[in-house]
């Protein structure tokens, strides 16, 4: 190998979760948003955001159009509905249906060809809507929820005076379309936007976003390296072309490439916040810790935090919390999050099985500490392991069609080669 071949790969692989063209979109939009006078940056974030996400990130030009459209309507709608009702539920109904119906268009459009007419590619609706659809339904429930909890305590006398940008139409649609967490996470509360930004760029920012960019490039070097490397890559999507043992390094691999891919694209989030300045949350704990961690419970702890948090603060604790059949909410909150993956059957069943792994953990740590069952607790390299399988398999289920390239029976297929059917 030459050199330059060898520097050919090595630069394709640093593209492996992140390609050039959104490298040069955030310092462009950096560069735009510093160079713009300091009191008139925040009002700047909205076109700066939109000529990112469109140009930069190679998003359909119409998608943040609708995300705002979408967003204004909430955002008068909200306080309408407060006031007429004392409530935002009519609202949430609506964002909740809109969410449902969304999500069937683009199943629609990516499994079938009853939409071809419209000239919508499988390409656009997933990989490009997907993700904008799944986090941008979080982020408006919460704004809404978020405003009517502060309406019940003004009436109750309770709240406290916030920061009054939050009020502004402006600034809440600057927060919904941000380019550094509009396509992907973290999820940031819009009363946490605004106190965000700093008015310079100061060394912490860089610091923090050339870890995170090193995190990001290491990961597309690893994901590159299994693809290319990794003969069992392909043993998931064609199970009975391999060995059962195959099959089985497959799932881990690809378990491990999607782990390295999620996370490292909320790298480059992080990366791209602090280059604006903004002290964005983390969303993942180190891998190190992730992959080491035994125990379902410690996982869900940190995996995907603000995510978790969401699922905390709107469907467990008003659900009851700890405090009353905490068991029914754990299953009841993670269908809710399958659901929010895939609405649909599979994705209840999804979260049934989460939530079904949890409870189970759950029953033989209180029956090993009652003693009714004496067995001997694994070293942690090998619960990791376990856990790590079992994630896996789990993974598979999220979104058969992704994995084995088929229907649901490609997956009942890729479940029986791991038990050496075939």
């Amino acid at each position: 190998m030459t050199f330059s071949e060898g520097l050919s790969l090595l630069i394709q692989a640093l593209q492996a979760i992140v390609p050039a063209t959104q490298w040069l979109g955030v310092f462009l939009g950096a560069l735009a948003y510093w160079v713009i006078p300091s009191q008139w940056r925040l009002r700047a974030l909205l076109p700066i955001s939109l000529l990112v996400v469109a140009l930069g990130y190679n998003r359909w030009p119409l998608l943040p159009l609708l995300a705002i459209v979408l967003g204004a309507a909430v955002y008068v709608a909200t306080p309408v509905c407060i006031r007429r009702t004392g409530a935002a539920r009519a609202v949430i109904i609506a964002v909740t249906a809109i969410f449902c119906l969304l999500h069937g268009l683009l199943g629609l459009l990516t499994f079938t060809d009853v939409l071809a007419f419209t000239g919508v590619t499988d390409r656009v609706a997933i990989a490009q809507c997907g993700t904008v659809v799944l986090f941008g339904y979080l982020r408006l429930i919460h704004w809404i929820v978020d405003r009517q909890r502060l309406a019940t305590a003004t009436i109750l006398g309770t709240s406290q005076t916030g920061d009054p940008s939050e009020t502004q139409v402006w600034n809440f649609l600057s927060w919904l379309v941000f380019f550094p967490t509009f396509t992907s996470l973290p999820l940031v509360r819009s009363q946490e936007f605004s106190v965000m930004q700093s008015h310079t760029l100061e060394r912490r920012h860089i610091v923090r976003g050339i870890k995170h960019a090193a995190q990001l490039l290491i990961k597309s070097i690893l994901i590159a390296g299994m693809f290319t490397q990794v003969s069992q890559v392909s043993a998931i999507y064609r199970p009975f072309e391999f060995g059962v043992q195959d099959v089985w390094i497959g799932l881990i691999v690809n378990t491990l490439i999607f782990f390295l891919g999620f996370t490292g694209y909320v790298d480059f989030a992080l990366f791209a916040g602090c280059m604006l300045g903004f002290d964005l949350p983390d969303n993942f704990a180190r891998c190190d810790r992730l992959l080491l961690n035994g125990r379902a419970r410690d996982f869900w702890r940190d995996w995907n935090y603000t995510v978790t948090r969401w699922l905390k603060d709107y469907i467990y604790i008003p659900l009851g919390g700890i405090r009353k059949h905490p068991q029914r909410n754990t299953l009841l909150t993670m269908i809710f999050c399958g659901l929010w993956h895939s609405v649909s059957i599979l994705g209840a069943l999804w979260g049934v099985m989460l939530g079904g792994m949890m409870l189970a953990e759950h029953w033989w740590t209180r029956a090993r500490i009652k003693g009714v069952i004496k067995f001997p607790q694994a070293p942690l390299p090998v619960r990791a392991v376990l856990w790590l399988v079992a994630f896996g398999v789990v993974q598979m289920a999220q979104v058969p069609f992704a994995y084995t390239t088929e229907n649901i029976g490609g997956l009942f297929r890729l479940y029986g080669r791991m038990i050496g059917a075939g």
